[in-house]
């Protein structure tokens, strides 16, 4: 398979370079005997998804690309037929917005960017029966990610230079006539029935090992300059009623060689998901991400941050919710309610980076009576109108960044009390797709902890094309403002982002993003580095470095002034 896939994709990049990528796209050969004729098209809104199932009458090759505009183009042989009256049926729902015929196939019109996540040809149990189907997977993708997806051609609507749907799960299928039964996809039976087509039993997720190296030794005693650590993320998942209703389960667990503190399990997502026509209910622990801007996430609030895996922001905990969401013809407006409020842990004391004094979680505090069953809610707009993703936002109940605050324990020692105030949060989120420019926004309004604050972050992302051979190259930049005094929990309040990523758009899927903010009144800055590559099938390795350059006393940040490190992890998904 490899060996016809690569002359497939030499031959074509010697032409107009239509896939620069084809070994990684969505491309299927199903057999060329006969044309086929398109028998119907169904669209379906699911919990993770939106699903796309073509009926064709016999088998035929596909090939899915991204088109401004947020299009997809689904291209079928040349000899297959595609008629208005086949898709008359197929009505618009969840992501897509219209289906429509083209000269190639036909064409996806999506209300805001999403991608392919997965695509598979299901062949009828009797090879002599119709119709055979094709099913396409979409989820949604943030705008800059759509961009990426787009080649330079491709931006200014060149329907032959546009870049294939990069397909992550599962492989392509063989370029070979394959047998009549078709690849198994993750989290489905390749079945001709159309009330198990959706439903079923699927089990992903990864194990991971984790070396972290500190460049410099820590002014306590008690941490080391390097440690390993492993953690398993399985996800178990299962949906029935048509796909419509599903229940996943995320359990986390990280076992650290040095920290205790940093040994610990969290169950990242127990929920129940419906979807019922345009709406969507969802009931247990969960994860909802707000934002569009690098540097730091100012809008998203829901969860609490997983300060144990990095000082990032990135990883979140789960939070107990009830949510439910609309998706009308002017955005999709959600609710959420939240309860078992999740406290904010830290490094212990053989841990880094770290406080300088012990943190008391005995002695926490919350401004509410109710203390972490204080029920917080939020509401939430979104949607996208051309070219501007826009989102409003509303929040109500317990801050997840704590106020820390020096007091003594019970042995008459200083400790670090973490106290958890009310506030109310007001959020924007904007973002405008111009062909290789994003421009991005984030701000907030805050009261609460005897306040009023505002903070913004604005900037862009303009990516260079298919340099190098066929990579990109996106130039970031950004400024961040907030109207209070640095502090622990908000030590960017007068900065500059700057940062360089890098995708090689290559087979291995290598990335490298490389940023940097500094500090507008001093020397200081604060540097990230992450990259990763897949070394083989099923296998991920990732770099990954925090360092905190020329922090003076005075700076928030002085306290991790010696814990600059790299952390290398090897991940096996499964």
């Amino acid at each position: 398979m490899n060996q016809v896939v690569k002359s497939r994709s030499k031959a074509i990049k010697h032409g107009k370079r239509l896939m620069a990528l084809a070994c990684a796209s969505a491309l299927f050969l199903i057999g060329t005997a006969e044309a086929a004729d398109l028998l119907g098209a169904r669209i379906g809104r699911h919990p993770d998804k939106t699903r796309l199932v073509l009926d064709l009458s016999a088998k035929t090759s596909y090939v899915t690309r991204y088109l401004e505009g947020y299009r997809i183009e689904i291209s079928l042989s040349a000899e297959d037929q595609v008629t208005l009256a086949a898709l008359q049926k197929a009505r618009a729902a969840g992501l897509i917005s219209a289906i429509t015929p083209s000269s190639r196939g036909l064409i996806l019109t999506l209300k805001g960017p999403a991608k392919v996540a997965q695509s598979f040809p299901l062949s009828p149990e009797d090879p002599g029966d119709a119709p055979f189907r094709i099913v396409i997977d979409l989820v949604p993708i943030s705008g800059d990610a759509w961009a990426r997806l787009l080649g330079p051609d491709a931006a200014i609507g060149n329907l032959a230079a546009a870049k294939p749907a990069v397909v992550e799960s599962p492989p392509a299928a063989p370029i070979a006539p394959p047998e009549d039964t078709p690849p198994p996809a993750p989290t489905l039976m390749p079945v001709a029935s159309d009330e198990r087509l959706f439903d079923g039993l699927s089990l992903d997720g990864y194990a991971e090992i984790e070396g972290r190296v500190f460049l410099q030794s820590s002014r306590d005693p008690g941490p080391g300059n390097a440690g390993v650590s492993l953690a398993l993320a399985p996800t178990v998942s299962y949906a029935w009623n048509d796909g419509r209703m599903m229940v996943v389960a995320t359990p986390f667990a990280r076992l650290d060689s040095n920290d205790s503190d940093r040994t610990h399990f969290d169950m990242r997502e127990a929920k129940f998901v419906a979807a019922m026509g345009r709406f969507e209910l969802r009931a247990g622990i969960d994860k909802q991400f707000w934002g569009v801007v690098e540097s730091q996430h100012l809008v998203d609030i829901l969860n609490q941050n997983d300060a144990l895996e990095d000082i990032d922001g990135e990883d979140k905990l789960g939070q107990l919710m009830g949510s439910v969401s609309y998706d009308s013809d002017f955005g999709t407006f959600s609710a959420y309610v939240m309860s078992n409020f999740r406290e904010r842990r830290f490094a212990g004391a053989n841990g880094r980076p770290r406080a300088p004094f012990a943190i008391a979680y005995d002695l926490t505090q919350y401004e509410s009576s109710a203390d972490k069953w204080h029920v917080d809610w939020a509401l939430r707009w979104s949607n996208a109108m051309g070219p501007i993703d826009m989102a409003l936002s509303y929040f109500k109940g317990t801050n997840r960044k704590p106020l820390l605050l020096i007091g003594l324990n019970a042995r008459g020692e200083p400790v670090i009390i973490p106290r958890y105030n009310l506030i109310e949060q007001a959020g924007l989120e904007l973002q405008g797709t111009f062909g290789p420019l994003l421009l991005k926004a984030e701000a907030i309004r805050r009261t609460g902890e005897n306040e009023t604050a505002t903070a913004a972050i604005a900037g862009f992302e303009y990516t260079l094309f298919n340099i190098w051979g066929s990579s990109d190259l996106g130039i970031l930049s950004e400024y961040l403002w907030d109207s209070r005094s640095a502090s622990f929990d908000n030590p960017f309040n007068n900065d500059l982002f700057f940062g360089l990523r890098w995708s090689g758009n290559d087979i291995r899927s290598t990335t490298l993003l490389v940023g940097s903010i500094f500090d507008l009144r001093s020397a200081q800055k604060y540097v990230t580095i992450e990259g990763s590559r897949r070394v083989g099938d099923g296998w991920t390795v990732a770099l990954e470095g925090r360092l905190f350059l020329n922090v003076p006393q005075t700076s928030p940040l002085y306290i991790y002034s010696d814990d600059s490190f790299f952390q290398l992890k090897l991940q096996r998904h499964f």
